[in-house]
């Protein structure tokens, strides 16, 4: 008996051989660690590492998996992920006596943590040690070459048609904030607050991240803020389309979004 991150208690075979990733990021992070062979199915999202997941049996969305087809592959380990997943999709599951384990990482120390507690669950414990030590020295090295640095002023956009913005409680405002910015949605309510453009936008914004994902902002999106020619991130051509897993997605990867997050704050 394992108890998750919400405090569920859940039973878990030992080690599990039969895993269903329903968390992108989780499916990269097991295969970095070793155990990419013990997945049996993950969702249409889990793209990284391809040369691995274009071989396991695609179940569906992060939000609207294929319950019956995960039944059917008999999983003795389903990873799901409270930002993620659907509390209706993990009640099916329990009912369905398929063990769930939810995680929920809303800050960089949760995913360390969390990343840590999900290798034990798989006994990969050996493998993901250097992995994570690595991550955590990384981090604590760039807290310490921030101590002088002013914050810079960011929004990172999500969405269009409404306009969204990623809020505070949130993994992506955590990574930005301990890489030296400095969150203006912080001045709405909400952890994804919307608005108009202009309304954001008069907050001055030194930085402005457009992810490809979830909404895949690209080079036609930049018209929009072309008008706006007082704001600094316009007029010091700081509207950055970026790889959106870099900003969401916890594991292997946290290593390269800490050095590229610190590289576009500092040369503003």
């Amino acid at each position: 008996m394992i108890t998750d991150i919400l405090g569920r208690e859940i039973t878990v075979t030992t080690p599990p051989q039969r895993i269903v990733s329903l968390v992108p990021s989780l499916t990269e992070y097991l295969c970095s660690i070793g155990v990419g062979d013990r997945l049996v199915g993950v969702t249409d999202f889990c793209t990284e590492p391809a040369e691995v997941v274009a071989h396991i049996p695609k179940v569906g969305g992060t939000k609207n998996p294929q319950r019956e087809q995960i039944r059917e592959l008999h999983p003795d380990l389903i990873l799901a992920a409270k930002e993620e997943n659907r509390k209706q999709d993990v009640q099916w599951f329990e009912q369905a006596n398929l063990p769930v384990f939810v995680t929920d990482i809303c800050r960089v120390d949760d995913a360390i943590s969390q990343l840590a507690q999900v290798a034990g669950l798989v006994e990969a414990e050996q493998q993901a040690t250097p992995l994570l030590n690595t991550i955590q020295q990384h981090l604590t090295a760039l807290q310490q070459e921030l101590l002088d640095r002013p914050k810079r002023r960011f929004l990172a956009f999500i969405w269009r048609d409404p306009w969204m913005v990623v809020g505070g409680d949130t993994y992506v405002h955590d990574l930005l904030t301990r890489c030296g910015g400095e969150n203006l949605a912080l001045h709405f309510e909400g952890r994804y607050p919307r608005a108009p453009l202009d309304a954001f936008l008069a907050y001055d914004p030194d930085v402005i991240f457009l992810p490809d994902e979830p909404y895949v902002f690209t080079a036609s999106d930049l018209a929009a803020f072309a008008p706006f020619t007082t704001v600094p991130a316009v007029q010091s051509s700081r509207v950055h389309l970026c790889d959106g897993k870099l900003l969401t997605w916890y594991g292997p990867r946290m290593i390269e979004a800490f050095a590229f997050c610190q590289h576009i704050f500092a040369e503003t």
